[in-house]
């Protein structure tokens, strides 16, 4: 049986949400207290699966609570419940939150958001990568785009295009950025993966505050093993969303294809950060023995980068779409109709620029065309390659120029 406890000073808002989520008391254990101290006492006596927390509260506030919670209890989700989004309140919770509520919250929300994260909690079994995982506040990022990024928003003049031709190369603060203004605190009628949407909506001065703010990315050492790693993954993930949306059919899923394929790889950027030694070594076997990065962690029995990548956009509240892609860009036949496409291109893109880095491999080396065919795109194989050997001679030609 899960465990939720949920906090707040004020005894009618935990009646209210007693009653709310009285139909669960068979599938939930359910703990309700009015403080942050007590909130604590009550989870070093036994775990708790999800924490959901009002913001303002006294002594303790929740993002306090939410801060100890992170480091003490780490794999425990952590939602913070308020009506109060100003900026200081965002920065203060943004790296320990990992879904923000809004107050009152309605109840179909909250029950799909507890039951969600604790779906998500079932496939990540390994209680140690969830305990790392869980205490993640950030993810890595590369000097260069970081500073970049920091020059840009502090320009006078700098216009939102702008801001998006800096950060639409970057998964760590994409994920970040999509994480909050996909969050019930900015009340949209329905999820955007959209990278130039979500920071019209934040706005430019709260987009500033933000880069500004360790809660949303974390710059790397150039020389370590961690920043080899970051740089890899940024570039493999930005040329990976560019050729997706050029396979893509509908020009509708563009925005979603091109996040989708651009967050595919971010578990990785998790476990490295973890370990990067071990993720080091791992991408070097990968390369060396040519075989999918997936089918290589499993073998070294180590928890797979797409089981993480699904449980950190999914439990950041990212659209289903891009968790799809993240937990299963190397086993397309198990995305579901909804995702099913996107799923299987941003497979696809991800397959062929990975077997253009080996030389003399063949194209179609890391593509599942079994799932291609149960999905009917058998005919479009080759329309892709078509596309991709294109970019290719366009690229090596642009790499020629003096």
């Amino acid at each position: 049986m899960k465990r939720i406890l949920f906090v707040d000073d004020e005894h009618q808002i935990l009646d209210a949400m007693r009653n709310i989520l009285r139909k669960r008391r068979r599938e939930w254990e359910m703990v309700f207290v009015d403080s942050g101290r007590a909130a604590l006492l009550e989870m070093e006596k036994a775990p708790y699966d999800v924490i959901v927390s009002d913001m303002r509260m006294p002594e303790m506030d929740g993002a306090e609570l939410l801060e100890q919670v992170c480091q003490r209890f780490p794999r425990t989700a952590r939602f913070v419940l308020s009506g109060q989004a100003d900026s200081e309140s965002i920065l203060r919770v943004l790296p320990f939150a990992q879904q923000f509520l809004s107050k009152p919250c309605d109840p179909i929300d909250l029950n799909r958001v507890i039951e969600r994260t604790c779906q998500l909690q079932e496939g990540l079994s390994d209680q140690a990568i969830r305990d790392s995982v869980g205490g993640l506040t950030s993810l890595p990022t590369s000097n260069a785009i970081y500073h970049r990024l920091l020059n840009g928003v502090d320009e006078t003049d700098v216009t939102v295009d702008q801001i998006v031709e800096i950060v639409k190369t970057d998964p760590a603060i994409i994920a970040k950025l999509l994480q909050l203004v996909n969050s019930a605190y900015f009340g949209l009628a329905r999820k955007t993966p959209s990278i130039p949407q979500a920071i019209s909506y934040l706005g430019l001065e709260l987009v500033r505050s933000l880069i500004h703010s360790p809660s949303v990315a974390m710059q790397c050492d150039g020389v370590s093993p961690l920043a080899t790693i970051v740089e890899q993954v940024q570039s493999h993930a930005f040329a990976t969303a560019q050729l997706a949306i050029q396979l893509i059919d509908d020009p509708s899923l563009i925005d979603l294809t091109y996040t989708a394929a651009l967050l595919h790889d971010v578990g990785l950027l998790g476990l490295a950060k973890h370990q990067p030694e071990r993720y080091r070594e791992t991408l070097a076997i990968a390369e060396m023995t040519r075989k999918p990065l997936e089918e290589v962690e499993i073998s070294l029995g180590y928890v797979p980068h797409t089981a993480v990548g699904g449980y950190l956009l999914g439990v950041w509240g990212l659209p289903m779409e891009i968790v799809d892609c993240a937990s299963l860009h190397h086993s397309p036949s198990a995305s579901n109709v909804t995702s099913r496409e996107i799923t299987l291109v941003v497979h696809v893109a991800d397959g062929l620029i990975e077997a253009a880095s080996h030389p003399g491999l063949d194209e179609l080396a890391f593509i599942d065309q079994e799932a291609i065919s149960q999905a009917g795109y058998t005919d479009r194989i080759a329309a892709w390659l078509k596309t991709f050997r294109q970019n290719q001679t366009r690229t090596q030609s642009n790499s020629m120029i003096p």
